[in-house]
């Protein structure tokens, strides 16, 4: 029976070895280590050089936006500017609502789409404007403290 036993507590080791040896070579950051035939992983700190700045990433954004709805409400080439421009708006005030909030309220969030979509009134005509009432999401609200509890 202690030949059994000892012979299973070596197994045991033997496995747990096998398995927590690292198989890339020492002194090699992990993280920066491929797989062989794979690019290397990105880290929160590495970007590729060809990645888009955050900057042109909003403008990307706001341009696709613009065009999803451009297709979806077919809009005029000066309904399109108008409504990019109110994107654009939209997406500046969130910005720098969260820059000095650090995080926005569900009613600070309904105020800006309040205006966004006083400007797309402005510049749709009803049958489009109704279009995108019908089909716009509405925020979610998020659950704020119990009442009794403090923040």
């Amino acid at each position: 029976m202690k030949k059994l036993m000892v012979t299973c507590a070596l197994l045991t080791c033997a496995t747990v070895g096998a398995f927590a040896q690292n198989s890339k070579a020492p002194g090699k950051n992990v993280a920066t280590a491929a797989t062989p035939g794979q690019p290397a992983p990105l880290t929160p700190m590495s970007r590729p050089a060809n990645a888009p700045s955050p900057e042109q990433m909003k403008l990307n954004f706001v341009e696709n936006q613009a065009r999803a709805f451009e297709r979806q409400y077919g809009l005029t080439k000066e309904q399109y500017k108008g409504i990019y421009a109110a994107c654009m708006e939209h997406i500046n005030k969130q910005n720098e609502m969260e820059a000095k909030n650090k995080q926005m309220t569900t009613q600070d969030y309904e105020k800006l789409l309040f205006e966004k979509d006083a400007k797309f009134k402005k510049v749709m005509n009803a049958a489009q404007y109704a279009k995108y009432i019908s089909t716009r999401t509405k925020p979610v609200p998020q659950p704020g403290p119990s009442v009794g509890q403090q923040k």
